[in-house]
């Protein structure tokens, strides 16, 4: 263990005897999702206290990680990180509490909030949203589907939308949407404001910028070469094959 840094991911109101194993599989692999690096991470315990996780990675990997973490603190982070991060708030608020995400100096790097936040709010309201953002995840029941859009102002908004309108924007997945709808208005004691709860009424695609496009390349966080055009006439030559 002398060369790994621990990470401590703490849910606030469980206990290793009480947390459901399921929820906490569900908590994983959110987590992996937000850190990256699932070959180097490892866990190595769990204590009481709350419930709370031990996380390791190897030493190489420590830089990594912790870039990955204070960029998700500011926000530029790849998309699935910020997804991940929202998620797991979402989660501990539905679970009705909190939790934090410790560095290895003991720092809380990553808090989440989670049921602290609606108790932060000052006032609510029931009004019109429309905002932008990218549709990722998509559940279809029998009477309505259940939408998550990560957007760039409010974090992942969770929105519904009639069964056959949401049948329609499966074909938008990943896509950047201008959304219309009624929502839930949140704003807390630092005047930040939060949407939720939204019923979509009506969708339009967002035309994509090539700084945008670029920037979303970017964030897929991949292993780039040095000479990207060299490389795609390599891959030309050879069929399309990248091997």
């Amino acid at each position: 263990m002398t060369n790994k840094a621990r990470y401590t991911f703490k849910i606030e109101g469980f206990t290793p005897e009480t947390m459901p194993f399921g929820r906490l599989i569900d908590y994983y692999a959110q987590l992996k999702q937000m850190l990256g690096l699932p070959e180097q991470l490892h866990l190595v315990g769990i204590f009481e206290s709350s419930h709370g996780t031990y996380l390791a990675v190897d030493g190489e990997a420590r830089k990594r990680v912790d870039e990955r973490l204070l960029k998700i603190r500011d926000g530029s982070a790849p998309k699935t990180a910020l997804r991940a991060r929202d998620q797991i708030n979402f989660m501990l608020q539905e679970d009705g509490t909190s939790g934090e995400f410790f560095g290895p100096d003991g720092a809380n790097v990553i808090p989440f909030p989670g049921k602290r936040a609606e108790e932060d709010v000052i006032y609510s309201i029931c009004d019109q949203a429309v905002f932008s953002g990218e549709v990722y995840h998509i559940a279809v029941s029998r009477d309505q589907v259940k939408l998550r859009v990560a957007t760039d102002t409010f974090g992942v908004v969770f929105c519904v939308a009639p069964r056959k309108m949401g049948i329609e924007l499966r074909s938008f997945l990943d896509e950047r949407l201008q959304i219309t709808g009624r929502g839930t208005w949140k704003r807390t004691s630092d005047g930040a404001w939060t949407v939720s709860d939204v019923t979509i009424t009506d969708y339009k695609p967002v035309q994509t910028s090539l700084r945008e496009t670029v920037d979303k390349l970017r964030a897929l966080d991949m292993d780039w070469p040095e000479d990207v055009l060299d490389e795609i006439d390599r891959i030309e030559e050879r069929g399309g094959q990248f091997n």
